[in-house]
């Protein structure tokens, strides 16, 4: 009995600090401005020094559905090419580069087209360029790391991004999380350069990571069997 409510109660606090972690999370917004061109992305960079904020927990980026720029279809949204954060905003030095330790991703809505050069296929299953379905990334193809998006709007010929649909969103998460210094840069590409598509992506920074919801779930399954095995 004692050891039952004891597994059962550190579980409780467990959910609970994650949700909490969660809900308490500040989302700061970021003003992305542009910083160069590298190949066909249009890179982006805002500065994290100043914001009231001692670490960096996480990364949201939302497009907000204006369709605005982009391609129909599974290039609907925000074509995001990389994101990362970096000490000193330098794209020359690449040692002091942050990459985040997982992502949670939404696809958002796409456009309706015939044309099946903008149409999921076998190697591209979508429903948005670079995802295997709404929420799992094809990290082989949206290479997130690395500034290297194909710009061409055709799903065999694309390359090297995400698109997050119109609408849609990703969180990076840090784990551990990144200390702000004297300096500290987030960088993101936006794929064909086109200010309008970048500027409506609205983007966040905060403190705290944000629980995976499979990691809410296998935590609130773990609950229930306890409970279920108790009766």
């Amino acid at each position: 009995m004692f050891l039952y409510r004891t597994k059962l109660l550190c579980l409780s606090f467990l959910f609970s600090l994650l949700v909490m972690q969660s809900a308490m999370a500040t989302h700061i917004p970021l003003t992305m401005t542009p910083d160069t061109t590298v190949g066909g992305t249009l890179v982006f960079k805002a500065d994290l020094t100043g914001l009231g904020i001692s670490q960096v927990g996480s990364i949201t980026i939302v497009d907000d559905g204006t369709t605005i720029g982009g391609a129909p279809g599974i290039f609907s949204g925000f074509d995001l090419d990389a994101i990362f954060l970096d000490d000193d905003g330098n794209l020359a030095t690449t040692g002091d580069r942050h990459f985040a330790s997982n992502y949670i991703f939404s696809a958002g809505t796409t456009r309706a087209t015939s044309n099946s050069a903008y149409l999921p296929n076998a190697s591209h299953p979508g429903p948005t360029f670079g995802s295997i379905d709404a929420n799992t990334i094809d990290l082989a193809t949206a290479t997130l790391e690395t500034l290297d998006g194909i710009s061409i709007a055709d799903v065999n010929l694309a390359d090297g991004f995400l698109t997050l649909g119109d609408g849609g969103s990703l969180i990076a998460n840090f784990a551990p999380e990144i200390m702000v210094g004297s300096t500290l840069f987030l960088m993101t590409g936006e794929v064909g350069g086109q200010p309008g598509e970048g500027l409506s992506a609205s983007v966040f920074v905060a403190e705290n990571r944000i629980p995976e919801p499979a990691t809410l779930g296998l935590i609130g399954l773990g609950l229930l069997g306890l409970t279920f095995k108790r009766r």
